[in-house]
């Protein structure tokens, strides 16, 4: 109970962040990139897969994306929570960061590409090493996961290499991508906020 007084505290305290201007540019960014690369995926009907797989979209809300102006991509993407969670079982999590890395990994050619998870750890990173429960909070992960991120060096957190492919969900309907371009301020924003706690 504790735990949640704290989150709401927290959240609180973005939302007085939020209206007074200060915003956090590296999520705003890394949404706007999540929502880009729904969008491409969305155009090859080979790559549909993904976004039904990797992160539990039906094809009707595809199709909307597929039809997105990139001006409604940008007007969707927060600056405050990231729009999507994490959908990996925290044991899986919790086991990779117990395993073995390689820590001259730069050094490394062979690795395969994983360059959105990267990003993911790094970012999670960058937001729990100053707050661990802020960052659980504005990413929709646990505070063991994001205690355990802030801790992990870089070279760990791109060597990651978990049991299970991460797995993400969006954080609010998605019923939502339908409004209109004028309805994304005030209730649409504050109805993604509610769902994303939900």
């Amino acid at each position: 109970m504790r735990q949640l007084y704290d989150a709401i505290a927290v959240w609180d305290a973005n939302t007085k962040s939020l209206t007074a201007g200060k915003t956090n540019k590296n999520i705003r960014e890394f949404n706007l990139n999540f929502l880009h690369l729904l969008h491409q995926a969305s155009q090859q009907p080979k790559t549909h897969t993904i976004l039904q797989d990797v992160f539990g979209l039906s094809e009707q809300a595809t199709r909307t994306i597929q039809a997105m102006s990139p001006d409604k991509l940008r007007d969707l993407a927060s600056d405050l929570l990231l729009i999507f969670a994490l959908d990996t079982d925290d044991a899986v999590i919790l086991r990779a960061f117990e395993q073995g890395y390689d820590e001259q990994i730069y050094l490394d050619t062979r690795m395969p590409p994983q360059e959105f998870d990267t990003a993911y750890w790094l970012l999670l990173n960058k937001e729990a090493t100053q707050d661990p429960l802020q960052a659980s909070v504005v990413f929709g992960v646990s505070l063991d996961i994001a205690r355990v991120v802030a801790e992990a060096s870089d070279a760990q957190l791109r060597s990651l290499r978990p049991e299970e492919p991460l797995r993400f969900k969006l954080r609010f309907k998605e019923d939502l991508f339908q409004v209109s371009d004028d309805e994304l301020s005030g209730i649409s924003f504050l109805q993604r906020t509610q769902q994303a706690f939900d």
